[in-house]
């Protein structure tokens, strides 16, 4: 799964939809569906707001697909 998959995955396993996302952290749907497409746009305090707005399921995925997009690959 990529990273951007991740991200409304992680959302939806916690029940939260696009504009519940927004309030948490404080932006406009249109920008948050951009961001949630291209998770490079997240600011760090965004994806920390986030982390905390998930249940144990939404969290775990989206800190496993954090974990794995910034883990150096090895040669």
């Amino acid at each position: 799964m990529n990273l951007a998959s991740s991200f409304k995955e992680a959302r939806k396993l916690s029940g939260i939809n696009q504009d519940e996302a927004c309030a948490v952290i404080g932006c406009s749907q249109p920008t948050f569906s951009v961001k949630e497409q291209n998770p490079g746009e997240f600011r760090l305090s965004e994806v920390k707001e986030l982390l905390a707005s998930l249940n144990e399921k939404g969290a775990g995925l989206l800190l496993s697909s954090i974990d794995e997009f910034l883990r150096p690959e090895y040669k």
